[in-house]
């Protein structure tokens, strides 16, 4: 059996800054993505809600 040391590896603090900054983008843009499909979602509900009470009170 094989035992591999592990080198630290040096990372520039601007690098991981960098990184940090464009993770945090995506993650922004994933999250305005998933809100804007709820809020369709939600407004497809309240659309369907409506027209049903107009047909239920045409009865």
């Amino acid at each position: 059996m094989q035992h591999f040391k592990i080198k630290a590896m040096c990372i520039p603090a601007e690098e991981v800054v960098a990184n940090r900054r464009r993770d945090i983008f995506w993650l922004k843009i994933i999250i305005a993505v998933l809100v804007y499909w709820n809020l369709q979602a939600v407004w497809a509900v309240l659309c369907a809600a409506e027209r049903a009470s107009e047909l239920a009170s045409r009865i």
